[in-house]
């Protein structure tokens, strides 16, 4: 008989009482349905199923049941079981919205140590957390499974994965890495690992790991996202722009490759295209603070100052730390004649980001706007020195020195500037240089 022949819903839905009870939920006797989001984005092994059960499709119970099956991860639909191949043979992607009844992990007879039960149900305790977003509370319920099993190569995944979104980008790559030495097999981990390298801009770090995955990964919208950043930061924008198109043709509902795409097309002056695919973005995800971010940017640029700040108060709404919203904020503030206001936002932004080029820049048209032009000078040269291609920074460094009464030094800044397409720095030289 098929394994999914022995299997009935009276066996599951035992398992799961039997589950919950030891995560402490109460089991609903009357059967709901529940929407499950599988994620499909890092292809994690843990799925959403709103407030009853979090599991792993690799985890292994004993004495949970009586018929001695292998270890398999099911998904119960209404009238149908769905088997998955267990992770070690195939990882699955999921792209897809499906309606559950029930979701439960089957283990076969073992012999187990305690010390692996427990792992086993921290790890899970921890995934409930994770999925909930209660990050601190995952790592704490993660260490656990891995005091209690050190060599737990799931649970050091779900810890970077925790890490992440906290901005502990270090801890993050040490864990998948770790994770990686445990099970070299776990593709996932290499694939956030590749994602956190993007965001610490360790670019050939990040194709190493991509490149190992090319295969595995080829139709994976994730996959192509993390590469189109990679690509981003090794400053080749045509293959970055390539494999955002790419990402977008396999999951046309990847809101982060809309905004990454608007980002370059913003940076090729290609406006109009990069407000659709921002505005798309928001289309798919109204929370997405990047793009609210980035529509705020193009309004100031149309010098419509009460849109731009509809749109970054909206960013600011969904993370009061982005120091790009700030940023902006501040430079919407300063050419509204709110310069006191102004100064608070953008050094909150570079209390976040010392090395923002354009908080800096902006830092110098406040101090220039108080007529003070030793920490104007200052500013504009610390934002110099990063060597960022910051617009019209050549411009106002340049007029911040003329007032300073020093020509030479404004010219030969302009000069520079004309070179890099710094329109206003091409008008002040045209102006005073000639």
């Amino acid at each position: 008989m098929s394994l999914v022949n022995l299997v009935t819903l009276a066996t599951i839905a035992h398992i799961l009482v039997h589950l919950n009870k030891a995560l402490g939920y109460a089991f609903q006797k009357d059967v709901i349905q529940h929407s499950v989001d599988i994620f499909d984005s890092h292809d994690f092994r843990f799925v959403q199923f709103e407030g009853l059960l979090v599991v792993s499709a690799c985890l292994k119970f004993h004495n949970v049941f009586t018929i001695p099956l292998k270890k398999a991860y099911f998904v119960l639909t209404i009238g149908n079981i769905l088997k998955v191949p267990h992770c070690n043979f195939k990882r699955m992607k999921f792209t897809k919205l499906f309606t559950l009844l029930i979701i439960g992990v089957l283990g076969g007879y073992s012999c187990q140590s305690v010390d692996q039960d427990d792992a086993n149900l921290f790890f899970l305790k921890g995934n409930v957390q994770l999925t909930q977003k209660n990050y601190q509370e995952a790592i704490r319920f993660y260490k656990e499974a891995i005091a209690k099993n050190p060599e737990f190569a799931d649970a050091y995944l779900n810890i970077g994965l925790a890490y992440l979104p906290l901005g502990q980008l270090n801890e993050a790559k040490l864990a998948f890495t770790t994770a990686i030495d445990q099970d070299e097999s776990l593709l996932p981990a290499y694939l956030a690992r590749a994602e956190t390298a993007t965001r610490l801009s360790q670019w050939d770090n990040a194709e190493r790991d991509l490149n190992k995955l090319i295969n595995a990964y080829a139709d994976s919208s994730q996959f192509h996202l993390i590469k189109g950043n990679m690509f981003v930061g090794k400053n080749n924008q045509p293959v970055a722009l390539a494999e955002y198109d790419m990402s977008l043709a396999i999951n046309p509902k990847n809101a982060e490759a809309y905004v990454n795409r608007g980002a370059i097309y913003f940076a090729q002056k290609a406006y109009t295209l990069a407000a659709e695919d921002f505005e798309q973005a928001l289309k798919i995800n109204p929370n997405q603070f990047q793009a609210l971010n980035n529509l705020g940017l193009l309004a100031s640029r149309e010098a419509k100052w009460e849109k731009a700040l509809s749109y970054l108060d909206r960013a600011l709404r969904m993370n009061s730390a982005d120091p790009l919203s700030l940023n902006n904020k501040g430079y919407v503030l300063l050419q509204t004649d709110n310069i006191e206001e102004a100064y608070k936002f953008i050094n909150r932004s570079l209390d976040y980001m010392p090395d923002n080029g354009y908080a800096l820049r902006n830092l110098g048209l406040y101090y220039l706007e108080k007529q003070d032009l030793k920490n104007s000078i200052a500013s504009f040269e610390k934002s110099l020195a990063l060597a960022q291609l910051v617009e019209s920074l050549h411009g106002y460094a340049g007029e911040a020195y003329l007032q300073n009464g020093n020509q030479a030094k404004a010219c030969a800044l302009w000069n520079q500037g004309i070179v890099l397409g710094d329109s206003m720095a091409t008008a002040k030289y045209s102006e005073h240089c000639k």
